[in-house]
Parts: structure tokens; C-alpha cells; sequence
């Protein structure tokens, strides 16, 4: 069985740092992604590969955007619909 969440740093962009996240995405994700990606460094999280959003994860994202340089890129279905 996969691991419910993974995440996979993609080539760089010049000094654009692009992460491809995959799985679930909840509040254990976001505090997972809180941890590895510095603050001071722009960052694309692509998320086409998201199978479920929850409502903690929502707040994640939330919090990330307002406390990083991140940016949402390629969002899977159930992220958009959630986001819309």
C-alpha cells in the first residue's frame, strides 16, 4: 500500500523551489510541509496529484501561503472544487 501522503521536490526554477505533493492532503500534511520549506525561499506546490483534501488541510494551505512564498500550481479536481 502507498504511503497516504508523499512529497517530491521537482528540478529547481532558478531560485524557485517547485514541490509535487501526492496523496492526502490534511493537517498532518501541512504541518509536514510547514516543516521542510523555509520561509524566506519561493516555492510552487503543485498539486495535481492530491486525492483528498480535508478541511485541516484547507487551513494548512492557509496558513502556508500567509507565512511562506508559496504559490499553488496544477490543482487535482477535488482541490479546485474545494477552493472554488
Amino acid at each position: 500500500m502507498p504511503p497516504a501522503f508523499t512529497i517530491e521536490e521537482q528540478a529547481r526554477r532558478g531560485a524557485v523551489r517547485v514541490v509535487n505533493a501526492r496523496g492526502r492532503f490534511d493537517g498532518a500534511t501541512a504541518a509536514a510541509l510547514e516543516a521542510l520549506l523555509p520561509r524566506a525561499e519561493p516555492c510552487v506546490l503543485q498539486l495535481e496529484s492530491i486525492d483528498y483534501l480535508s478541511s485541516a488541510g484547507i487551513a494548512g494551505l492557509v496558513k502556508l501561503s500567509s507565512t511562506r512564498r508559496l504559490r499553488i500550481a496544477r490543482p487535482a479536481a477535488c482541490v479546485r472544487d474545494v477552493l472554488s
